[in-house]
């Protein structure tokens, strides 16, 4: 199986190179957590380390802009030329390359593809190659350089924009989520202390290496695929349809995501060290515990409160009576250091008035916010971004801000962005760059070498426009996948930050 993975994912690279030979354009399409950036990651550094041809992949996210932040706009009055940042990056990727330099470069339009901005672009994807702008000037696209998109659907795409790509479908199914869990599993043993020099003749090190990696394979046997299956499909363990059909999830999940979520909170969770425990049978015992506290509230974190009874009752049947609480997985917290769960009531703390006092900051603690402020912490401490979803008057904003003033420490700093609908992308871009300051080259970080936390309230609230696309939103996709920002108040568009 898993070399039939491993296969599958080298024939879609296979089909896009192929593809990128007869076509200048190429949309690499398919639902989220499939492997599309991963394809076009692997293309890139085989062209660079097989065929010794310079490949470089310029990446941007078109609906996170307006269109004369795209494509340039001229001031009517003084006919001054402002570029955008398709013109500047077309114009500075198309320069003719040096005799004998072997180089390839590949702009990525890394998001949605609709009616409106595309349409631009019909000029390029055709047989002329040659992107018109506003101004009246023509640049043509040089062998050297094509345009890749990678898109979830072609929902709002016209039949002139794809009739003009080459198209490589990159299905999730293929791929799953074992390989993630599995580089995780290598990735996290491998980390455990050791002498780096003397790794291979270290036999201490190699038998808590391959101790640990065979708990955590026999765990996802044992729970992985059976709840995720459960959750998303309906299906029990022992391959029957389950009467009530699948959990009902009010934030649609992968089941990438949910193994990425669980991963991260293990991690949190349960240090890498010498051994939780020196005793096998201890360890274990406490990976198995820690792995079904992280699993109820990956695949459950997002579930109604009929769908987690259904999944508690799911989960204590697999695991059996040894790994679970006597209550609801949903009741307790895993001490790891105790080896023992604690109901969250019993963690409860006495009410403290804030000071100076002020009627929206007061928070009486409940079991309900000592456990989602706990789980916000060990999220945030894995360095995962963390959505609250729920309606309104379930002290989300109180749970959140309670946590930035309390729960961070010197090491972090934060700040607060209020969505409303008239909220654009340029708006959460200039507020994120005024709380930090340039480092060397295009690097920015906040002031005095902290960490910073943004907090989005009312990240809902953006306009959607009709291509059900949030500008704003667009932005925070691009800047989380990337770990990027294009300048936007200077006159090169395509400085990246």
């Amino acid at each position: 199986d898993d070399l039939a993975v491993f296969n599958k994912q080298v024939d879609k690279v296979m089909q896009l190179y192929e593809t990128m030979l007869t076509r200048h354009t190429t949309m690499v399409v398919g639902p989220t957590a499939g492997g599309k950036s991963l394809v076009i990651d692997t293309l890139a550094k085989s062209m660079t380390k097989g065929f010794g041809i310079k490949t470089t992949l310029h990446p941007m996210n078109a609906k996170s802009m307006t269109l004369p932040e795209l494509y340039g706009v001229m001031d009517p009055a003084t006919r001054d030329w402002t570029d955008g940042l398709i013109s500047k990056t077309f114009r500075d990727l198309n320069q003719h390359l040096p005799e004998g330099v072997r180089e390839a470069r590949y702009i990525v339009f890394d998001g949605d593809v609709d009616a409106l901005w595309v349409e631009n672009m019909n000029s390029v994807m055709d047989d002329n190659k040659t992107l018109t702008l506003p101004n009246g000037e023509r640049i043509r696209l040089e062998d050297h350089c094509k345009l890749l998109f990678e898109v979830g659907d072609l929902q709002f795409a016209s039949p002139a924009t794809v009739s003009r790509c080459g198209m490589v479908f990159v299905d999730p199914k293929d791929l799953r989520h074992k390989p993630y869990y599995y580089r995780w599993m290598i990735m996290r043993t491998k980390d455990l202390p050791h002498d780096e020099k003397k790794a291979e003749e270290d036999k201490e090190y190699k038998s808590r290496r391959d101790q640990q990696r065979e708990i955590l394979m026999d765990l996802y046997k044992k729970y992985m695929d059976v709840s995720i299956y459960y959750a998303l499909e309906g299906i029990m363990d022992d391959g029957r349809q389950a009467e009530a059909g699948p959990l009902n999830m009010l934030v649609p999940m992968t089941s990438l995501g949910i193994v990425k979520q669980c991963c991260a909170l293990f991690n949190s969770i349960v240090r890498v060290q010498p051994g939780v425990n020196d005793a096998p049978e201890e360890k274990r015992d406490i990976m198995e515990k820690a792995f079904v506290f992280c699993l109820s509230w990956s695949v459950g974190g997002c579930l109604d409160a009929n769908s987690r009874k259904r999944f508690n009752e799911f989960m204590k049947d697999l695991a059996g009576g040894k790994w679970c609480p006597p209550g609801s997985l949903y009741e307790f917290q895993f001490n790891v250091a105790e080896n023992a769960w604690v109901p969250w009531e019993k963690l409860v703390t006495p009410y403290k008035p804030p000071v100076p006092f002020a009627f929206s900051k007061i928070l009486v603690p409940t079991s309900d916010t000592v456990r989602y402020s706990y789980l916000l912490d060990k999220v945030v401490k894995a360095r995962m971004p963390v959505l609250f979803t729920g309606e309104s008057g379930t002290a989300k904003t109180v749970i959140m801000k309670s946590y930035m003033e309390n729960g961070l420490g010197d090491r972090y700093t934060s700040m607060t962005i209020n969505f409303s609908s008239r909220t654009s992308s340029l708006d959460v871009q200039n507020s994120i760059m005024s709380s930090v300051e340039k480092q060397s080259g295009a690097n920015y970080a906040p002031k005095g070498g902290k960490k910073m936390l943004v907090f989005i309230d009312d990240m809902n609230m953006p306009f959607v426009d009709k291509y059900n696309t949030q500008q704003p939103i667009a932005l925070l996709k691009f800047v989380i996948e990337r770990a990027m920002m294009f300048d936007r108040t200077s006159e090169n568009p395509d400085n990246i930050m």
